[in-house]
Parts: structure tokens; sequence; C-alpha cells
């Protein structure tokens, strides 16, 4: 989370590091899904890049919506950055519900058929 917020500083100019001085936006980007802002992951040829800050943030920040980026404020999309969150967290868990309902339901039936 703070890792986004870091990134969200740098593109409205808030942070005394740069946007382009640590990433690369993404020219191609159609705005179909996401944002305007989409950022370029670049291939890690060592496993430290793997781990750097500029490569760990840029899934999660390419997943935002637009009207996350568009924020008035660093708290405004704090806040709304930890409900995205939260509301995604949301979504898996029923999802691995659902899914462990229907393998109990598979069980139950092979077993009783």
């Amino acid at each position: 989370m703070q890792n986004l917020t870091e990134v969200f500083k740098m593109y409205r100019g808030l942070s005394n590091v740069l946007l382009y001085e640590l990433f690369t936006l993404d020219e191609n980007s159609k705005g179909t899904k996401g944002h305007s802002c989409q950022l370029v992951k670049t291939q890690c040829t060592t496993d430290i890049t793997k781990y750097f800050f500029s490569n760990k943030v840029i899934n999660r920040w390419n997943l935002l919506d637009q009207w996350m980026v568009d924020a008035a404020s660093i708290s405004a999309f704090a806040s709304e950055a930890a409900q995205g969150i939260s509301q995604s967290i949301s979504c898996i868990l029923c999802i691995l519900i659902y899914t462990v309902y229907v393998y109990i339901f598979c069980i139950f039936c092979i077993c009783f058929i």
C-alpha cells in the first residue's frame, strides 16, 4: 500500500524522485483496461532486480482503476486504494469459498453415486 502511494506521489510530482527516473510509461496502452498511466515492466535478468521497488509495484499499479489514479490528494488515493484492495481480497475469498464448496459437493456426489 505504501509503495503504491509513493508511485502516486511520483505521478503527481509530489516526490523528490521523478516518475520517469524509475519507470517507463506504456505508450501502447489503449486505455481500455485500468488507467491511462500504465507502466512498462522490464525483463529481470538477475534475482536482485526482481525485488527492486520499481519492479515490485508495477503489477499492482497497472491494476488500479482510472478514478483511483485521478484522486485529488494523497489521503484520498490511500483510502481509495485501501478500499480497492479490501474489495479484491473479498472477491478472492468468495471465489475460494465457492471452489471449496464445489469440490466438496463433487466428492460427496462421487462417494454416494
